[in-house]
């Protein structure tokens, strides 16, 4: 598979911007941590007061990243994921971040969406904005399924699913990747490959994507992605990089 395209630090943040936006995902989530969420949006209003959240998940909420908070970069629209509080697992969405930051810097595949800018903490990440594919399903399997063995041997069971893929330079690529393995191991580990082989195999030799594509392609006269519920929030109706209409609360 050919290597990664872009630079990744093609894209420079305005430094104002960054500073409040290192202070923001921080406040942001230990509002969270705090079950205040309706302050958690707040303070992410003070800062894109002109954007409203495009997708959410377990461990992040995700917006579009205004054009005047930047310069350069290789692609048209990008998008910012916040991490929140995950109580329902050993990790949380600053993992999540971590991690996909380090998977894209070591792993050369243009079959990943690039992390372009990231906070060491964990806090936020920016990556471009991908296009839906949707009414691709059987496209999207047989990808997946040819994702090359170093780089699917480092992703987890649930990332290797078609609502984690999108087009981005004509090419399909995950927009999510992030979950990391039990006991937060590196992803060069051996102890984490040799607990996970199973469960890569099991994915992609397709018995993972056979109980997930039915519903994939019964969702398929929908233009993006399946919906998420978010505690304290209404239905969010999105995925990080290709979106639907999403309503927040």
């Amino acid at each position: 598979m050919a290597v990664k395209a872009v630079d990744a630090s093609a894209l420079s943040l305005d430094s104002v911007f960054r500073d409040r936006l290192d202070d923001v995902a921080r406040e942001q989530y230990l509002a969270n941590q705090a079950s205040d969420l309706a302050r958690a949006r707040k303070i992410r209003k003070s800062l894109l007061s002109d954007v409203r959240a495009i997708g959410a998940g377990a461990g992040r909420i995700v917006y579009p990243l205004p054009v005047n908070t930047y310069d350069g970069g290789a692609y048209e629209r990008y998008v910012v994921k916040f991490a929140r509080p995950n109580d329902r697992y050993d990790w949380d969405g600053r993992d999540q971040n971590q991690r996909e930051t380090t998977l894209w810097r070591n792993n050369d595949h243009t079959s990943l969406i690039p992390v372009v800018s990231a906070d060491p903490r964990g806090y936020w990440i920016v990556m471009p904005r991908g296009e839906s594919v949707r009414r691709e399903a059987r496209e999207i399997t047989q990808w997946i399924e040819g994702i090359p063995e170093e780089l699917a041997s480092n992703l987890f069971e649930t990332d290797l699913s078609p609502k984690n893929v999108v087009r981005l330079d004509d090419q399909l690529r995950l927009c999510d990747y992030g979950v990391p393995p039990r006991g937060h191991s590196s992803p060069d580990s051996s102890s984490w490959r040799g607990e996970e082989e199973r469960r890569v195999r099991l994915a992609r030799s397709g018995r993972y994507l056979s109980t997930v594509l039915p519903q994939f392609e019964s969702q398929s006269s929908s233009p993006l992605f399946p919906s998420y519920h978010v505690s304290g929030t209404s239905s969010v109706e999105a995925r990080c990089c290709g979106v639907r209409t999403l309503q927040i609360g």
